[in-house]
Parts: C-alpha cells; sequence; structure tokens
C-alpha cells in the first residue's frame, strides 16, 4: 500500500500515463518509437505535475483529497528530489527536439504553468490559474495533453505516410483526456462549489456530468469503428475499443458509487495507461 501510495501521489503514474500515451500514438501511426522523445515527453510532463504540487500545494482541510496532501506534506524532501530529478532529464533531453519542436514545447509548456501556477487576476476574489474558468480549464487539458502524448511525436518522428491517420487519432485523444478531464471535475465537485469555483461538471451538475462522459465514450467507439472500416487497422481500433469500453466502466461504477478517494486515482490512471497495455497485449498474443 505505501509502494502505491508513491506512484500516485508523487505523480509517477502521471509519468506513466504520459509515456503510454506517448507509445501507443506512435505505435497506431506507425511511427518508429524513439526512446529520448518518449523520455523526455515523460519527464516534461512529471516535471510539470511536480513543480505544481510543490507549489500550490494546499492544507489538507482545504484539499480535495486531504489523505494526499498530507502524504505531499509529510514527503517535501521526496518531492523535491524528484522535482530535481526530472528538470535534469528534461533539460538533458531538450537538445534532441528540432527548432519547432523546441518552440512549441516553450509554448505549451507556458500555457500548462498558466494553467494553476501562475495567478491571473480576477474581479472581486483572489487571483487564480486559468483551470478555475469552466471553459479554459478542459480546453487546457486537452491542447496541453494531446500536443505532448500525440503532436509532438508525430511531428518529430515524421508524419505518417496517410496524413489522414493523424486527423484521426487527434479526435481519439480530443475525446479520451476531454472525458478525463471531466471526470476529475466530478471528483473536485464539492470543494470547487465551496470555493466559488465554476467547473463544465459543476455547470452541468453530477448526473448530467457523467452522461456527458457516457456521450463522449459513445461517440468514440464509433469513431474507433470508423477508424478500422478505414484505414483496416482492426489490432488499434480493438486496443482503442477495448480502452474506451474501459473508462465507460469507470465512469459507471464512480457514478454509482462516487468519487472514492484513492480508488479514484487508480481508476482515472488506469484509464489513460490501459489503451498501451491492450494494443501491446493484443500484439504480443497475436504475434506468439
Amino acid at each position: 500500500m505505501a509502494l502505491l501510495r508513491f506512484l500516485l501521489y508523487s505523480e509517477v503514474s502521471v509519468l506513466a500515463c504520459a509515456l503510454a500515451l506517448g507509445w501507443t500514438g506512435l505505435q497506431i501511426s506507425g511511427q518508429p518509437v524513439d526512446l529520448n522523445l518518449l523520455a523526455l515527453i515523460g519527464s516534461a510532463t512529471f516535471l510539470f505535475y511536480t513543480l505544481e504540487r510543490n507549489l500550490t500545494l494546499p492544507v489538507p482541510s482545504r484539499s480535495i483529497f486531504p489523505e494526499k496532501s498530507r502524504w505531499l506534506q509529510r514527503n517535501r524532501q521526496t518531492n523535491a528530489l524528484l522535482l530535481l530529478v526530472s528538470m535534469s532529464v528534461t533539460l538533458t533531453l531538450m537538445p534532441h527536439l528540432s527548432g519547432p519542436g523546441l518552440v512549441s514545447l516553450g509554448v505549451f509548456g507556458f500555457l500548462a504553468l498558466c494553467y494553476s501556477i501562475i495567478k491571473f487576476p480576477r474581479k472581486g476574489l483572489a487571483p487564480q490559474g486559468l483551470k478555475r474558468s469552466y471553459l479554459l480549464k478542459p480546453l487546457l487539458m486537452v491542447l496541453v495533453w494531446t500536443y505532448m502524448t500525440l503532436v509532438l511525436p508525430l511531428v518529430e518522428t515524421g508524419l505518417p505516410q496517410q496524413p489522414e491517420r493523424a486527423w484521426w487519432l487527434l479526435l481519439v485523444w480530443v475525446l479520451w483526456i476531454f472525458s478525463n478531464s471531466i471526470l476529475f471535475d466530478i471528483r473536485d465537485l464539492q470543494v470547487d462549489k465551496q470555493s466559488g469555483v465554476r467547473t463544465l461538471a459543476a455547470l452541468l451538475g453530477r448526473p448530467r456530468a457523467h452522461g456527458l462522459i457516457y456521450l463522449l465514450g459513445l461517440t468514440q467507439l464509433l469513431v474507433c469503428a470508423g477508424f478500422a472500416w478505414r484505414f483496416q487497422e482492426p489490432l488499434a481500433a480493438a486496443a482503442m475499443t477495448l480502452s474506451t469500453l474501459a473508462f465507460m466502466a469507470c465512469n459507471a461504477f464512480l457514478h454509482q458509487r462516487g468519487p472514492s478517494g484513492l480508488k479514484f486515482y487508480i481508476l482515472a490512471d488506469l484509464t489513460l495507461i490501459l489503451p498501451a497495455l491492450a494494443l501491446g497485449g493484443t500484439h504480443w498474443i497475436l504475434t506468439r
């Protein structure tokens, strides 16, 4: 249990999600897997989340998940060490990027900082990051995660011979990440309400927010079917379909039980890692 808490609370699980999505995108698009590029994607993503936790850590009494806040407070030295390691790895690997890749990484890195670390003034309220806006929060999540785990890997390894394939994958990624961001908004509903924060889930209400995730999941199933038909890629489509069904099952479970601390983090992170597990597992089974 101690190891599980470390993986989830230290954001190592976020690192795993970034690596899994980056690898999945390269595999499905037929691009070569660049280990240095994947390591950069993982370390840069981990760096942002670790930096955010160190700079914006709320006291447990005002935290969405008090247990995580208490763990982070008790392990500040570990967090600082992880921050230094991720920063060193990111800086070491950045020269592997092309010029446009470095510039775009800087732009999207700034957008990530605007999410919560850089504070913007609000009329009559304390300054906050852009994640406090119910319109900008999911948009930033989709932009940054789709760029880091799909667009950057495809651009740096050379676009697929069939550019249309990249557009189909882009749609899948947007649906995946948008759905995941709504799930986290549902988890944060109570604390956001106390803080006067309006998110998309708060605007819709919990039942309708879960309903929107179901709708996005059905849309993604249609996209996966279209991908399989258009490119004759049943293996990739099956992996994406399985991941979508698993996410919808996770949404149904949380709809019935409600967010439940550690279980929520396990389920939410697994939905982003599952595409890589499904794709790698089915490929291994079929090639044995």
